[in-house]
């Protein structure tokens, strides 16, 4: 990732960093070439790094945040279909088994109304609070 500050000339590169969101303009969230979930606090300069022993799916491809603030991770664990949210400092992951292998790094949407959308080519899944944990339903499935 590079940055650069147009007001201050200030340039800065992050190799091997995807920057995904900034919550609140207190912390940077990135997706790292290793599968990792990376997290800059620009309060205190502090950075986090989160992998599949924190709890994390193995393979995040998306990340966003929500309007709520809540970290939601989308693509794969174990070659199957998965997202992981984190809440108040642990990851909790929800597989899908039947879904597909991956969920695309295209398909992960908060909707206005905070619905969050993960989907695949065969299936979407959504839920209305993602607060609370996985609590929703499969849209739609190809027969």
């Amino acid at each position: 990732m590079l940055s650069i500050d147009i007001n201050n000339k200030h340039l800065e590169v992050f190799e091997d960093l995807n920057l995904q969101a900034e919550t609140d303009g207190h912390a940077r969230w990135f997706l790292s070439k290793k599968g990792e979930v990376v997290q800059h606090n620009l309060l205190n300069g502090q950075w986090l790094l989160y992998n599949a022993s924190d709890g994390l799916i193995d393979s995040p491809v998306r990340l966003i945040s929500t309007a709520t603030g809540q970290i939601i991770v989308s693509g794969s664990h174990n070659q199957e279909a998965a997202v992981a949210m984190l809440k108040n400092g642990k990851w909790t992951k929800k597989v899908f088994p039947r879904c597909c292998i991956y969920f695309d790094y295209r398909s992960l949407i908060e909707l206005s109304d905070g619905t969050v959308l993960v989907g695949a080519s065969n299936a979407a899944y959504h839920w209305k609070n993602p607060g609370l944990g996985y609590i929703g339903t499969c849209l739609l499935k190809a027969a």
